[in-house]
């Protein structure tokens, strides 16, 4: 998925979750929808990656797009990391948003490998960037309105 999707799927999601946490809404989303893109950080080509050369090089050398970065082991480290710094929450809002980055790459082509490296990638069935990504993203933008108008 396009950075974009990722963000606007994590804006959706964490809307809908912030019925069922006790954080300031803005922190909440801020370190939900950062942690949606966080992994595409193996990407020197993608958004954050751009943001964080050369260390996106560095690491899509080391494990290539949607290798390590993009299995289940990087979100437990960042809550285990969390916990011992004393701050749990912040932990489990980045791997909430870490992990439905995940499941969201798991539905394309592409796919995940969620214990990369071991095991069987897990993959779906559309291209990132084709048309059924542009019809996700347009069905969650009405979902979005949809839900920004239950505010008001």
């Amino acid at each position: 998925m396009l950075s974009k999707t990722h963000l606007l799927v994590g804006l959706v999601v964490g809307l809908f979750a912030l019925d069922y946490v006790n954080v300031h809404p803005v922190l909440f989303l801020a370190i939900f929808c950062f942690a949606t893109i966080l992994p595409d950080i193996d990407s020197p080509h993608s958004k954050i990656g751009k943001k964080a050369l050369p260390f996106s090089m560095f690491l899509g050398l080391i494990f290539g797009h949607r290798g390590f970065m993009h299995s289940i082991w990087i979100p437990f480290g960042i809550l285990g990391i969390s916990i011992y710094f004393g701050y749990p929450i912040i932990g489990y809002i980045m791997m909430g948003g870490y992990i439905l980055h995940l499941l969201v790459d798991a539905m394309t082509l592409g796919g995940v490998r969620f214990f990369g490296p071991f095991g069987q990638k897990t993959k779906g069935f559309f291209h990132t960037g084709g048309i059924t990504e542009a019809f996700i993203f347009v069905l969650f933008i009405v979902i979005l309105a949809w839900k920004l108008s239950t505010y008001l």
